[in-house]
């Protein structure tokens, strides 16, 4: 998995006010914080975490009792006398502490925020929701037209967690055992509806959404190329003329940093496209097109998880597998930590799921769920233990229409198809506003319209998903064999699963449904990206949606790249390329995406670049046939960049050159940085801790420590010095005014991440022949022509005076825990109500494997906390050494199992997350201490 677009989505509660940094103190592991009020009068309890604890829980439809008990870290252990009763209970307790995050996410996804939150504009969110959101044959809610398509074993799921749900709103309606709304209802509506079976199946289409849809990436490249006239010609006549030789060639190289791929295959050469000549295809107007791509951009930003690819720098799940011949114990070991949004209280909640043990059922399974979902989606069974990370299978693609002879139709296959239309009413600050949807029936929704061309989204999820069934087989298999064969059930979830289990046997099955594109290997073969031609395209970007480019049938299961018990005896993955496409810079040639004239799956561009993964590789080699819990768990914590391992040599090296531009080493803040790197280099480790004993990035007191000063100060510089140098030799490219560069760069021009760094380490990584390339010459600078020493020699600058500004008592105060900083942000992140954590310190950075990816750096002194703080991280992280009997588990995330601020168990493990140092879950019979339980019984 990766980072999810919670915040972005559902940007309309950022309106409510600025994010605080000091909402409240996480640094109390016990979760409690005198100077701030709980949401009742009462005194700090187990209120929170422990809604309807010691008390006698009452669930329509139970066959029997069940019992539900939390342990001494808040993680909740429930024993039922059926799987169904099991889903019950967790519904009850999902609600009982993430209820807030649940309903919002329902009628974020149903478009009916309205009827929440009084808000000017959020009828814009709300209907774009509802608009994709919907089947696009009928533009009835597809949440509920999935659910009634469901058999009826999947349906009766869905309907006892809803139970459980809905009993836990019985209780807080009467006030009984201890149920209370969570603070955020103090400014949102409590005018709560019950929960529906298919409420859960929306909350499972936000999810998938945002793990498996490219196409705001897609539209927005595709208003992109419109400036580069060798890609999309008849989309923009106009460009600017410094942009061909630079951004075709760092936005559209498709080779990964690093030689290395989830299965290994064999490195082949690199080779660059030829630029295809331009094509104007018939029926496309290009004003109309720019115009459609335009609105089509903004208006899928507002659909919530859609914006999961928005930057393709922003990619941070990490999972391996390794088997019993590589490890100290000879038995395998599962490690995950997926990449998700940071939020308060966490998206996840730990939980142990038996109606096996003590009943009759099939389902016993512990680790991470969702609330709104009442399964387990990463951890383990009695039998085997799996891991998750985003595959990048390309799922959806946005299409160019082209308008029918009459109103509200589009040509395919020569022929005009009415679109499907509905007037739907919505609820802007109390007041109905009636909106007219439109859907294209074979295509999806139409997110953009201009005179004769519109553009419409085709997204895996829109056929209907049997990812419920995958997620439940798995956590009922006996063995690699049944774990397999659930897994070819998975529809969109779009994951690296990574497997092993009591036998031994190691696995990795990245299954997905990919659409079959047969006419992808003709734009490879043709040296075209495509585009909206009538000829050839690339799924990359929009293509004419006239009938050529059609999906086939869903790639065959057995087509697609999977491994079991490797000879290597170990698999990693890190969100990159998975079977070596992209090695050759032909992802979309015959090789890659036909065998034996069967189509084979295609990722989408956006895939990370390899930097984590090939430290992975490295590290899990190192240790030969001695990986173990430990070392598996300091890889997950290992902050080892190795972007820096290229880039701050040829920064020391330039220093050296003759001075350019007022370069000035003497100048006692450019020396500071320069010492700083120097030292770190020297040391040659690389590494990014924080440098503060503890988590607080204020109060916390500098590590004496003299080694690890070194590191966290030179990390520190370095990453100053890296979006400095990103500021210097793209900025000019990147800050132009064309509209369609600031949508190439997705993020805009004031944030750095991934194609940047990649051509930064290939460029650099051969001096000899870096200070040809063209991005050197800064047009900014008009008194001479800058170089690339010039470039590297500013960055430094930069940095010193920065960081001397942030910090004027001396580089030793340059420690990288006291401006890289996380907090667990709330869905209502405003500062007078505080429900945003306190900040706390972070290790890792760019790209390293435990990653921290900086937010948007623009380097001014006065704010570089707000600026380098990450949105998303590490949401969880899990260590499984799968025995001879069964799995064990360890587990730490960033926050706690309450969603009350005077809960027991409030953001109480953010400390050993930090720390990297993960709690044992107990399982099946090492559960003995329980320290709150309750009676759930029939109603």
């Amino acid at each position: 998995m990766k980072r999810l677009s919670l915040l972005l989505a559902l940007a309309p509660f950022v309106a409510l006010g600025a994010c605080s940094d000091d909402d409240t103190n996480p640094n109390n592991n016990n979760g409690t914080d005198a100077s701030l009020p709980p949401f009742d009068s009462g005194a700090t309890s187990d209120a929170g975490v422990i809604q309807g604890a010691n008390a006698d829980v009452k669930i329509t439809g139970l066959a029997g009792p069940v019992k539900a008990a939390y342990d001494a870290n808040g993680f909740l252990h429930v024993n039922g006398t059926t799987d169904n009763d099991a889903f019950a209970t967790v519904g009850y307790f999902h609600a009982a502490n993430r209820f807030f995050f649940m309903d919002f996410l329902r009628n974020a996804v149903r478009g009916t925020l309205g009827t929440k939150i009084t808000l000017q504009n959020l009828i814009d969110q709300d209907a774009q929701s509802r608009l994709f959101f919907a089947d696009p044959k009928t533009g009835e809610p597809l949440a509920d037209v999935i659910y009634a398509g469901l058999d009826d074993a999947n349906k009766a799921v869905f309907q006892a967690y809803a139970n459980g749900v809905n009993a836990w709103l019985g209780d807080m309606r009467d006030g009984k055992n201890g149920a209370k709304l969570s603070e955020e209802y103090n400014i949102a509506s409590n005018n709560i509806t019950d929960w529906l079976p298919s409420d859960s199946v929306a909350i499972l289409l936000y999810f998938l959404n945002d793990l498996s849809n490219p196409a705001q990436q897609e539209i927005a490249l595709g208003q992109a190329a419109a400036a580069l006239p060798s890609l999309l010609n008849p989309l923009a006549p106009t460009y600017d003329p410094r942009l061909g030789g630079v951004l075709g060639g760092l936005f559209l190289d498709f080779t990964s940093t690093y030689d290395i791929s989830a299965i290994g295959a064999s490195a082949g050469p690199v080779t660059t496209l030829s630029p295809a000549k331009a094509r104007k295809a018939k029926g496309l107007a290009s004003s109309d097109v720019g115009k459609a791509l335009a609105m089509a951009s903004e208006n899928v930003k507002r659909i919530p998880g859609a914006s999961m690819h928005k930057d393709p720098g922003d990619t941070g799940s990490n999972n391996w597998v390794i088997g019993g011949q590589r490890t100290a114990n000879q038995r395998p070991i599962v490690a995950n930590d997926p990449h998700l949004s940071i939020l308060n209280p966490s998206l996840w909640f730990p939980v142990e799921i038996d109606g096996k043990t003590g009943g009759t059922g099939t389902y016993h399974v512990a680790g991470g769920s969702f609330p709104g979902l009442p399964t387990v989606q990463t951890g383990h069974n009695e039998n085997l233990a799996w891991g998750v990370t985003v595959a990048f299978w390309d799922l959806a693609d946005a299409y160019i229409e082209i308008a029918g002879p009459t109103e509200n139709t589009v040509i395919f296959n020569g022929a005009p198809v009415p679109m499907v239309t509905k007037d739907v009413t919505f609820i802007e600050q109390g007041q109905p506003i009636t909106r007219t949807l439109r859907w294209v029936p074979h295509h999806g929704p139409v997110v953009g319209a201009s005179g004769a061309n519109s553009v419409t989204i085709r997204w895996r999820g829109h056929d209907g998903t049997t990812d419920i069934t995958a997620f439940l087989g798995l956590g009922r298999a006996n063995n690699l064999a049944e774990a397999k064969a659930a897994l070819a059930n998975i529809t969109s979830a779009n994951q690296n699963f990574v497997i092993a289990d009591k036998a031994g046997d190691i696995g990795y099955y990245p299954f997905s449904k990919v659409p079959a594109r047969l006419w992808a290997a003709d734009a490879q073969a043709s040296t075209s990206l495509g585009g909206a031609s009538a000829t050839t395209a690339s799924p990359f970007l929009p293509m004419l949606g006239t009938g050529k480019f059609e999906w086939g049938a869903p790639v065959a299961t057995e087509d697609m790249p999977q491994v079991t018990n490797p000879a290597g005896g170990f698999v990693a993955t890190a969100n990159g390329d998975i079977n070596g496409a992209f090695r050759q810079n032909q992802p979309l040639s015959a090789q890659w995406t036909v065998k034996d004239g069967r189509p084979l799956p295609i990722q989408t561009w956006a895939h990370a670049e390899g930097t984590r993964e090939q430290r992975i590789v490295e590290a899990i080699n190192a240790s030969g046939n001695a990986n173990s819990i430990d070392t598996s768990t300091a890889l997950q914590g290992d902050t080892r960049s190795l972007p820096a391992v290229t880039i701050v040599p040829a920064m020391l090296a330039a220093a050296q050159a003759t001075a350019a531009g007022g370069f000035d080493a003497a100048n006692t803040r450019t020396a500071a940085a320069l010492a700083a790197l120097t030292a770190w280099s020297q040391a040659g480790k690389y590494t990014c801790p924080t440098g503060i004993d503890g988590i607080d990035p204020i109060l916390g007191a500098k590590t004496a420590d003299a080694a690890v000063a070194v590191e966290a100060i030179g990390c520190a510089a370095f990453h100053v010095a890296l979006y400095a140098l990103f500021d210097g030799a793209f900025g000019d490219e990147l800050g132009s005014s064309n509209a369609a560069v600031v949508a190439m760069k997705l993020n805009g021009p004031s944030s750095y991440t991934n194609q940047e760094v990649k051509v930064l380490v290939k460029v650099l990584s051969n001096l000899t022949t870096a200070s040809n390339q063209p991005f050197w010459q800064d047009t900014r600078v008009t008194d001479h022509t800058t170089t690339m020493n010039e470039i590297l020699q500013r960055a430094i600058t930069r940095a010193g005076a920065v960081l001397s500004t942030a910090y004027p008592a001396g580089s030793d105060d340059w420690r990288w825990g006291r401006f890289h900083t996380g907090i667990g942000a709330s869905l209502i992140p405003t500062a007078a109500l505080g429900f945003n954590t306190a900040p706390y310190t972070l290790p890792g950075g760019l790209y390293t494997v435990n990653v921290s990816n900086p937010g948007a750096v623009t380097l001014d002194p006065a704010t570089l906390t707000a600026q380098f703080r990450p949105s998303s991280g590490p949401s969880l992280r899990t260590q499984i050494e799968v025995g001879a009997d069964r799995p064990r588990m360890k587990f730490v995330y960033p926050g706690g199992a309450d969603g009350h601020r005077n809960g027991r168990f409030y953001q109480n493990l953010i400390g050993a997350y930090v720390a990297n140092t993960p709690v044992d879950f107990p399982f099946g019979a090492d559960f003995k201490e329980p320290v709150a339980s309750a009676s759930v019984n029939p109603k």
